[in-house]
């Protein structure tokens, strides 16, 4: 999980259970600069009452907020949120969540080529990764589409959309990788003349809070000029 600096964070811990059990309820927090049983002298932490709602047929539903205020990345930080429930029995359950906090977004895009033009033999295969560092380093908080247009600047084709035919030849893969960048490459076999064009990755952050863009130009050369250059170099 993630927030940003100044910023109000909230998060609930919910339990449903049978209406005659009891259930206890708390929250901690683990910094290593504060004790946990500071929690309730520090004023930018707030833990609501329990709310109970009753759901029908002998069952309800128990919740608990735990709010942090006026963010701040150097005190609170990697902190770890802990939502703990126990029964009359002292079975104990807890959830944790860690908590990343941001001084603000942002979005770069590494390349790792000289030229962001490429000249290929027809019939090779072309792959082309591209790294990606963002505040939050978070997969679900940013969309990345990749796009063509052919040589003729014409409109933009979303790759993702491309005939069923063409993914036995295309490939598009995203993660995250053990750097902590987010890496997307795009992967095509067996290329031909047709596949020139520009390549467009554009990364969406935040629902379009940042948005950009990278493109490559690929030029694939004539197959007959290809093989013949082929053929002279191995002989």
């Amino acid at each position: 999980m993630y927030a940003f600096e100044g910023e109000l964070f909230q998060l609930s811990c919910l339990v449903e259970k049978h209406h005659s059990s009891q259930i206890y309820m708390k929250w901690i927090v683990h910094q290593s600069c504060r004790h946990k049983n500071e929690i309730n002298q520090n004023l930018s932490i707030k833990i609501s009452d329990v709310e109970t709602t009753f759901l029908g047929e002998g069952k309800e539903r128990i919740r608990s907020n735990i709010t942090l205020m006026d963010l701040s990345a150097s005190e609170q930080n990697g902190s770890i949120l802990e939502c703990l429930i126990n029964d009359v029995s002292m079975a104990n359950k807890s959830n944790r969540f860690q908590l990343i906090i941001y001084d603000e977004p942002s979005l770069d895009i590494e390349l790792g080529l000289e030229s962001t033009s490429q000249i290929v033999r027809c019939n090779s295969d072309w792959s082309l990764r591209i790294d990606l560092k963002s505040k939050p380093n978070d997969l679900d908080a940013i969309e990345l589409l990749w796009f063509k247009s052919n040589d003729r600047n014409e409109t933009r084709k979303l790759l993702s959309t491309i005939d069923q035919r063409d993914w036995n030849r295309i490939r598009i893969a995203t993660k995250s990788s053990q750097s902590g960048a987010i890496q997307t490459e795009i992967f095509i076999k067996h290329l031909v003349p047709m596949d020139s064009g520009d390549y467009i990755l554009q990364a969406n952050l935040l629902n379009g809070l940042i948005i950009k863009n990278q493109t490559i130009s690929l030029r694939v050369l004539d197959c007959t000029i290809g093989n013949g250059f082929f053929y002279k170099f191995i002989r």
